[in-house]
């Protein structure tokens, strides 16, 4: 992309915010409010014109006046959440009040009027809420209120655990939650990636460096109690949301109101309640104690007018966790393990010695080969603080204004596999939200917002021990992290299991830190059947990035070439490997809600957006835009998508019948996933001369091991891309039916489909050239060498990936009415795609890199994102005990058989599919992540699982394939097990006065303690062509056994 054509862009912006700010524009959007709308006639169904509608905001007092138009119809757009009544009046007609509004975030609350003959004086009122069926748009998405964020169980107290409770949304468990990747809740929405989806709190952009769940170090999203509710968006929204293409996530946060409320809450967690999990020790669970604590306070500062509110939680875990590794065996470290070549016994080399003795000790099994089985535990600690405060103030019914401020401040340390080594990461979140909303006419309202987010996680691994000077490559550095590819496998080709990773990590001294500058205008113009909005936003981004594997890895194929000290290679990074990225995001949109028919409404909307290529503030843009390039190259650009970014959004909402009760809906939409954040940037960091990844082969053992020589010897390992990119997009399409079956409760059914174009994915960009036998498979003789003799195997990205999703969804809601809620959603899907993800750490299941790009086909498979059948129920029942209920109970019997309720969330899905993999690179084609996978054997399943920990697949189904060959199985066969919890929670209500009443909770995660166990070892083979003896063995689950909670509120 030309500089001058995004230059313009931000021009054209800058015109927009100027004519915006003076009123010009109509548009609007509804990411922090409500809006209320309806038609008003008499009483024999004829319309009436100029009739006078106010509504008033019962918390605050703040009210608004409308006139409906010569239709009949009104609209009052960018209402603040909370409990409204409407009052309609007109000369000649009786008055008319409908109170016990509720507006929610993003709702359309249709209230209609049919106005008796009669006096304005004489008044009637009734008590309901608006119809639930959503007439007006065909956007699929669901609501989270309260009092479903305030009841539900919930572990860690984090409220994007929420967000599951909605159709079309999966949840990922097998993902390594790291500071560049993201700590918070991994889930996919309608197919999408993890990484496609977009987080609103009150309007501004929270999204974490990686594009995912903004979580903090401690892996939760705190401040529930300063969260008032929020709507998931899983399909076809409207053109005033882009950026990303999966899930739009709307939180609003609590406001003050004109009466002072608050409370304090303490919530503790201890082992000696606790189930054992299936791999602790017989002796019990390992030690665990949690304890959160904190309070909120709201109120009015001046009434009608100026309001606060603030909040603070403090989060405080000490988790003992129970880990399974594997390190050398004895023998293997007394010089007994025999090489099945020579039959002779391996002699430990003596520079190994200091190294082998890093090691802790075999505590379980010997599983041949070199490897044995160390089990341990390790008390894991976990600080955060987190505060929030909010003011608002009205300077009229025509003008408000809110501003917000959001810290967070978090430590965790994880434990390495080895046992000697922590991983200690650290996270401070920052976050402000400025936004004026002003009311010019009855049909004329402007919402501008500034935002600002700030994230910087950092990442540094600490030793336990005190490393031995040899094995340090230089001064001030840790040792290398050691990789053991395989074991030593013996002559009859029987194999134990592969050595542990050991060593730092290659994160380790990472600091990410981002900030994020945003600005956005909305308008809405209302004309007729005419509800047109239109609005820009803009970011400009930073990101400042220092990461570098400097410690750099050794790796070895086997054990004994461990115990010899013969690497096969070492890589390292250049210490420079740093840069300060700058990023412009700009969008524009229209979308208009037309009313074409008094029971058809159609969505058109249009939205063009772009993302400008990213820039380092020094100058170091340095990129390989051809694979084949004797250099890498210094670029003005990295990249060009193009300027033609436009998403069409087409929907209708239909109500056949006329009576509000029945909503036929559908929609096609265009959305784009702008290039932006850690996919490109990571690998970036490491392009030459701004810094590198260097590779040795067959390089000595420490000490003699010489860094500087690694770093101007070996081949640079570079990221790159094509200049032309596409944009990524989806493609999104449904056909739903809905149907108020009882005044409170809602059924839905419907089909959602999306497919993906122009995806990113990354391969081998120096893969060797193939032979092609005559049979038609490719064949790599041994010694093929890259195709770029100047640059070892690189990461190459391209926007050529493609995805498909297909689903039937039904849900079943009942809004709270007489002291019952729930929602059942159930989904059934199947979602496909060639690569389902850029990053390793986002992906357990198989290795994240095209196998052979040149032969799509063999990449496309099941995604790590399909389960296909997904349910969840959620339910709050209110006992009817007590006074005023059904079994009215007074008195000191009233206080202890009164007050209580029940909340559960009962989740159940099936397994997800993942890849076997061979573990090496047996095909020769010189790719370094190696994914290999194997053949199948003649007769066998794909999918050959038989259901046991120690043995979840049959690993003899698979076979290693022929030497400098791609194996015939296909990707993502094997099914994982399946996932099935019921959290549950007991809560004691207890009324001291009018105003203060006390709630103690007790909650129950995992209630029934099913063991939901994790995905077993993917690799198959080690190099010299033996079965690795853990092969298909599960050593985790994937979510804890049964933990208690006891908690205690008090609320004013």
């Amino acid at each position: 992309m030309k500089e001058r054509s995004w230059r313009l862009a931000l021009r054209l912006s800058a015109i927009l915010l100027g004519t915006t700010l003076l009123g010009t524009l109509p548009g609007t959007a509804q990411v922090t409010t409500g809006t209320i709308l309806g038609t008003v006639e008499d009483q024999t169904g004829a319309v009436l014109p100029r009739a006078k509608v106010a509504v008033r905001n019962v918390d605050t007092g703040i009210s608004r006046t409308v006139f409906s138009d010569e239709t009949g119809r009104y609209r009052l757009p960018q209402l603040a959440l909370g409990s409204y009544e409407v009052q309609v009046e007109l000369s000649g007609f009786g008055t008319e009040v409908r109170k016990g509004i509720t507006l929610t975030v993003g709702r359309e609350a249709v209230v209609d009027f049919r106005l008796p003959v009669g006096e304005v004086t004489q008044s009637v009122v009734v008590l309901g809420e608006a119809p639930m069926i959503q007439t007006g748009s065909s956007e699929i998405g669901g609501l989270v209120d309260d009092r479903k964020v305030r009841d539900l169980p919930l572990n860690g107290r984090d409220f994007t655990q929420l967000m599951l409770l909605q159709t079309g949304v999966v949840q990922q468990r097998y993902v390594t939650q790291s500071p560049n990747n993201g700590s918070g809740l991994r889930f996919s929405v309608g197919g999408a990636r993890m990484d496609y989806n977009n987080f609103l709190i009150d309007g501004t952009r929270k999204n974490d460096f990686g594009g995912t769940t903004s979580g903090s170090a401690a892996g939760v999203q705190l401040g529930i109690d300063a969260i008032q509710e929020f709507r998931l968006l899983t399909h076809n929204y409207n053109a005033e949301f882009g950026q990303n293409a999966g899930g739009i996530v709307l939180a609003v946060t609590r406001s003050g109101t004109n009466e002072l409320h608050g409370g304090t809450f303490y919530f503790h967690r201890n082992d000696a309640v606790d189930a054992r999990n299936f791999f602790d020790p017989v002796a019990g669970p390992p030690e665990f104690k949690r304890n959160q604590f904190g309070g909120s306070l709201g109120g009015p500062i001046v009434h009608d007018r100026t309001f606060f509110f603030g909040a603070y939680e403090g989060f405080r875990e000490r988790r003992g966790t129970t880990t399974t590794t594997f390190v050398p065996s004895r023998a293997a470290r007394d010089g007994a393990l025999v090489d099945p070549a020579s039959g002779a016994p391996i002699t430990v080399n003596p520079q190994v010695k200091p190294l082998l003795d890093l090691y802790p000790l075999p505590n379980g099994a010997d599983l041949g080969g070199g490897a044995a089985v160390y089990r341990y535990q390790f008390s894991e600690p976990t600080n955060e603080d987190f505060f929030t405060i909010r003011a608002d103030h009205h300077f009229s019914d025509q003008d408000s204004f809110f501003v917000r401020y959001q810290f967070s401040d978090a430590d965790r340390a994880n434990t390495r596999s080895s046992g000697v080594m922590a991983d200690v990461v650290a996270s401070r979140q920052q976050m402000v939200t400025l936004q004026e909303t002003r009311v010019f006419s009855p049909t004329v309202v402007n919402s501008l917002t500034l935002g600002y987010n700030r994230a910087a996680p950092r990442l540094d691994s600490v030793p336990f021990v005190t490393l031995d000077p040899s094995l340090l490559t230089a001064p001030g550095r840790k040792n290398p992290r050691i990789l053991v590819s395989g074991i030593q496998g013996s002559a009859t080709g029987s194999a134990g299991g592969s050595i542990s990773e050991f060593g730092p990590r290659n994160l380790d001294g990472g600091r990410w830190t981002t900030n994020s500058f945003q600005i956005k205008d909305d308008l809405n113009y209302i004309r007729g059947g005419h509800a047109v909005k239109t609005g820009f936003y803009m970011e400009r981004m930073q990101y400042n990035l220092l990461q570098c594997d400097c410690n750099g890895s050794l790796n070895f194929p086997t054990v004994g070439a461990l115990l010899q000290g013969r690497p096969s290679s070492f890589t390292v990074e250049d210490p420079s490997s740093s840069r300060a990225w700058r990023q412009r995001i700009v969008g524009l949109f229209v979308q208009d809600d037309w009313k074409a028919a008094r029971s058809l409404t159609l969505n058109l909307g249009l939205r063009w957006e772009i993302a400008t290529p990213h820039k380092d503030r020094l100058g170091r843009n340095a990129v390989l835009h051809d694979p084949l390039a004797s250099s890498i190259s210094v670029a003005d650009s990295m990249f060009d998508p193009g300027m033609k970014n436009f998403q069409p959004r087409l929907g209708f909402a239909w109500d056949p019948f006329g009576n509000g009760k029945t909503s036929v809906r559908g929609g096609f939409g265009l959305f784009h996933n702008l290039i932006e954040g850690r996919a490109d940037l990571l690998g970036l960091t490491r392009n030459p001369p701004f810094g590198g990844t260097f590779t040795a082969s067959n390089p000595p053992f420490l000490p003699s091991l010489a860094l500087a020589a690694v770093s101007s010897g070996g081949l640079a390992r570079p990221n790159g891309w094509p200049l032309e990119l596409n944009e990524p997009t989806m493609f999104h399409y449904n056909f739903n039916i809905e149907r108020q079956m009882f005044r409170e409760t809602v059924f839905r059914v419907g089909y959602v489909g999306s497919q993906g174009r122009h995806l990113m994915s990354q391969r081998n960009g120096n893969a060797a050239y193939a032979q092609i036998l005559p049979d038609g498979r490719k064949f790599f003789p041994a010694g093929s060498r890259p195709r770029n003799p100047n640059l070892a195997s690189f990461t190459w990205y391209n926007t050529d990936a493609n995805s498909f999703y297909n689903a039937v969804e039904l849900s079943l809601t009942r809004r709270a009415s007489q002291g019952v809620q729930f929602q059942v959603s159930y989904t059934i899907s199947k979602a496909v795609d060639d690569q389902s993800s850029l990053v390793g750490a986002d992906n357990q299941q198989d290795q994240g890199f095209l196998l052979d790009p040149e032969n799509r086909k063999s990449d496309r498979g099941l995604s790590i994102n399909d389960s296909r059948h997904n349910l969840i129920v959620n339910l709050t029942y209110e006992l009817s005990v007590g006074p005023g209920k059904a079994w009215d109970v007074t008195g000191a019997a009233g206080k202890v058989l009164g007050g209580w309720r029940i909340n559960s969330i009962l989740s159940a899905s099936s397994g997800v599919p993942f890849t076997p993999i061979l573990g090496f690179n047996r095909s020769r084609n010189t790719d370094a992540r190696a994914p290999d996978r194997p053949d199948l054997a003649p007769g066998r399943s794909n999918n050959p699982v038989l259901g046991k920990p120690e043995l979840w697949f049959d690993t003899t189904a698979f076979l290693l394939p022929e030497a400098g060959t791609y194996g015939n199985l296909g990707r993502s066969t094997v099914s994982s097990p399946s996932f099935a919890t019921l959290d549950f929670s007991l809560v004691k209500d207890t009324r001291i006065s009018e105003r203060i009443r006390t709630e103690f909770r007790a909650e129950f995660f995992n209630l029934p303690n099913h063991t939901n166990f994790a995905l077993p070892t993917r690799n198959l083979f080690e190099a010299s062509g033996a079965r690795i003896g853990n092969a298909g063995r599960i050593t985790s689950t994937s979510i804890k056994s049964r933990e208690l909670q006891f908690g205690l509120k008090f609320i004013f």
